[in-house]
């Protein structure tokens, strides 16, 4: 997974460390054409995130879930990297949803 240093990775709770937590912390948001990924959570040896997603910029079909940053690189698509570290509730609020 080159698109993410190891730096950020680092920053970047286990998974399911937030699992109990009513409003878990936001650390990667990941752009790619017209869908992102507000990542909270990564399982570093399987580079398996999990977050809040919004694919092909509908909202009405926004939902947590996992994603597989391997498949996200291997689009070949540029990704853009914004590092966040707010509650997933502000975030989503700040991007309108």
């Amino acid at each position: 997974m080159s698109f993410l240093t190891n730096e950020q990775k680092k920053r970047i709770p286990a998974l399911y460390s937030q699992e109990e937590v009513k409003d878990p912390i936001v650390f990667i948001k990941l752009n790619i054409m017209n869908s992102f990924w507000l990542i909270t959570e990564l399982d570093h040896d399987k580079e398996l995130g999990f977050g809040w997603c919004c694919l092909g910029g509908d909202i009405q079909m926004a939902e947590l879930g996992y994603v597989s940053l391997e498949e996200i690189e291997s689009t070949g698509y540029e990704v853009g990297i914004e590092e966040i570290e707010k509650p997933l509730s502000q975030v989503k609020k700040e991007l309108g949803l």
